[in-house]
């Protein structure tokens, strides 16, 4: 799950559809907790991306797209960030089963098996990554609050 704070929509990987789905912006619900807290309910809204991608697993935003990764493919799904349509997809024969990833300024970072694998958005490939044998990597956490390191852009 996603959150995008220019709208306040959420987006939701669904295995079972095989697609990343948009739910509106929350409104609050006559139930109200006792202890003050307030219940949030969210309408479906659509299919966001209009592209199927098997077991879509992970996504993330960028600025101007959405990555998403699904461990049946050998590739990273570029969708339009406005549109979700399909823009591009990047293929990697080493990419192994890959279940997450995050965009952080001009990288995409992808969990892949016993690796995590570092691409260029605007050229497209590798350019570094981590393995450490034996590991199965399931997901990936990320800082709110990570700030792009000197030399990203």
């Amino acid at each position: 799950i996603k959150f995008d704070a220019t709208n306040n929509e959420s987006y939701v990987s669904s295995e079972q559809t095989h697609s990343i789905v948009r739910f509106k912006r929350p409104t609050l619900s006559s139930s109200a907790g006792t202890m003050g807290a307030s219940i949030y309910q969210s309408k479906f809204d659509k299919v966001w991306t209009q592209d199927p991608l098997r077991l879509v697993t992970g996504f993330d935003f960028a600025t101007d797209a959405v990555y998403a990764v699904s461990p049946n493919t050998k590739a990273i799904i570029q969708y339009n960030r406005a549109t979700g349509a399909r823009e591009h997809t990047w293929m990697d024969e080493h990419l192994n089963r890959p279940i997450d990833l995050f965009v952080l300024g001009s990288y995409v970072y992808v969990c892949s098996g016993d690796s995590v694998r570092i691409y260029h958005r605007a050229f497209e490939y590798e350019v570094t990554g981590w393995k450490l044998d034996g590991m199965e990597c399931a997901s990936m956490l990320r800082n709110a609050d990570w700030k792009a390191p000197v030399g990203f852009k």
